[in-house]
């Protein structure tokens, strides 16, 4: 059963607490019994064997006391030294009560029996001691008191002796006991020394099992997390841990996979904005080009103009010309017929011209919508750029409102054009008419001098279109020069942006991507190739 690591050191943490619990409940333990041995040396062994010097002492007193009666001979010396007796006797019993006493609850039959037979020897000698204690205060004489002590010699001895043997097992006991303490003090030596030496090696165990299993994970992430930084995207990660350092490698292996695709998705954009580049500075050398060719034709325009208005000059003049002529039509007939007839070839001339700028302000209409559609197409191509494009957007919308007010002008020239040709058609229908009347001449004079005057009018009518026509010629030279312009600007745009998506390219190859195989997964491959 695999556990995370937060588990593994809270049951680490437990297994040395309770080891420690352990260790301390032992030695608590020990510490204890060593405790009651030591109250049983002190308050039960040693006390018995007080008890049992104690009573041999009072025993070789009281004894020691009644041998000394049979020195005496005065009666105050007999009298105090019967009261010493008594005293010894006293002394004796209490001692031997008090040693009973001690032996009473001892777990030591042998001692109690001991005890039983020590009463039993004190009172088979009392008697005969009794009487040669009195014997010895009546004065009888120190032979008989010895005499009498003959026979009680033997119990006394017997006497002494199983005090003595009490004293010696006290004595036994007491050093049994602590021969048993010693033993269980160096047994709970080795053992608090084996349970150190455990968990001493437990938590060295634990120590190395933990810090296997915590730095193993943690130097492989950081293999991954540098040979990402080192711009590999195509290192393998291993996902098989669990629990924590499970959604830890989980987590760089979701990094790893965004950071591919936001790599992707840059070189793709870099290539999208590469092509749209490449085909917005190709749209704008046309725009160059056409603009151009648009400046050389309206330049060729205006020459047409300023002829067709010398021309009309020279038809006012001539208009003026026959009106004097007029006066004098009745003797010059044929010359005025002439003359009317070169007004006709003139004015035909014009309408010719007048044709002439039709066409050229329809070549001019037809550059100015190109014009307008590049600049469109510039537009969306700036949109898609992004920031990038935002600045040949910009010169994009201002060629686009320049192609609009050249196609406004187209279309005034345009109007100004039918009007001259409608002028001319009328002029035209005049001269057919004075053709037709020019037999009737010196009947109308007069009223030929008024349509000679008629004609010099319209002619300066038509002299001032035709100027107008070339001021508006003009203007849409001068907007032409400045689309030219703008479409250079465009270029350098377009080109500045090229270089933007070279950079871009240039910034992608550091990082190198996993190539997907054919089930799915990503195998390293080499580096992101720099766009063209």
């Amino acid at each position: 059963m695999s556990l995370g690591l937060k588990r593994r050191m809270a049951l680490a943490f437990t297994a040395l607490v309770l080891l420690m619990l352990a260790i301390t409940a032992v030695g608590w333990w020990q510490t204890r019994g060593l405790g009651t041995q030591l109250e049983r040396v002190v308050e039960g062994h040693n006390r018995r064997a007080e008890l049992a010097h104690r009573l041999e002492a009072a025993q070789l007193d009281w004894t020691g006391q009644l041998h000394a009666t049979i020195a005496y001979t005065e009666a105050e010396d007999l009298k105090a030294q019967e009261a010493q007796v008594r005293k010894a006797r006293s002394r004796y019993l209490a001692a031997e009560d008090a040693l009973a006493a001690a032996l009473k609850d001892s777990s030591d039959e042998a001692l109690r029996q001991r005890i039983e037979r020590i009463r039993a020897k004190r009172q088979a000698v009392e008697t005969p001691l009794d009487l040669v204690l009195r014997n010895a205060l009546n004065g009888s004489g120190a032979e008989t008191s010895l005499i009498m002590l003959g026979p009680t010699e033997r119990g006394e001895q017997e006497w002494q002796q199983e005090i003595a043997g009490i004293v010696a097992a006290a004595v036994q006991a007491n050093e049994a006991e602590y021969h048993a303490a010693r033993e269980r003090q160096a047994w709970t030596e080795r053992l608090f020394l084996l349970l150190s030496a455990g968990a001493s090696l437990l938590a060295a165990a634990m120590a190395v099992g933990l810090t296997r299993s915590v730095t193993q994970p943690v130097d492989a992430a950081m293999h991954v997390a540098e040979r990402i930084a080192d711009g590999d995207l195509g290192v393998e990660v291993d996902t098989d841990y669990r629990h924590e350092f499970g959604r830890l490698f989980a987590a760089i292996a979701t990094m790893q996979q965004r950071l591919r695709e936001t790599v992707r998705g840059l070189q793709s954009s870099a290539a999208a904005i590469d092509s749209a580049s490449a085909g917005i500075g190709a749209g704008s050398r046309d725009l160059s080009a056409r603009t151009e060719s648009t400046a050389a034709q309206l330049q060729q325009t205006t020459a047409a103009i300023r002829e067709l208005t010398d021309a009309l000059l020279e038809w006012t003049r001539g208009a003026q010309q026959a009106g004097i002529v007029a006066e004098t039509a009745r003797t010059e007939v044929q010359s005025g017929h002439a003359a009317i007839t070169q007004i006709g070839e003139r004015m035909q001339g014009i309408a010719a011209m007048s044709g002439r700028i039709e066409e050229i302000v329809g070549v001019i209409d037809g550059i100015a919508f190109q014009t307008s559609v590049l600049a469109l197409n510039a537009s969306v191509e700036a949109a898609r750029a992004g920031a990038q494009g935002r600045g040949f957007g910009v010169v994009a919308t201002e060629v686009r409102s320049l192609a609009q007010r050249a196609a406004g002008a187209a279309r005034q020239i345009r109007d100004i054009s039918h009007d001259v040709v409608r002028n001319l058609a009328e002029a035209n229908r005049s001269v057919s008419d004075a053709g037709l009347t020019v037999t009737r001449v010196v009947e109308a004079a007069g009223e030929a001098a008024r349509l000679v005057d008629g004609i010099a009018q319209s002619a300066q009518q038509q002299r001032g279109t035709v100027l107008e026509t070339g001021k508006a010629i003009a203007g849409l030279d001068d907007a032409t020069q400045q689309n030219a312009v703008l479409a250079e600007e465009l270029a350098a745009s377009t080109e500045a942006l090229e270089q933007h998506a070279r950079h871009l390219s240039e910034a992608l190859r550091g990082f190198r991507l996993a190539a997907a195989a054919a089930d799915g997964t990503y195998q390293a491959a080499d580096l992101v190739p720099a766009l063209a």
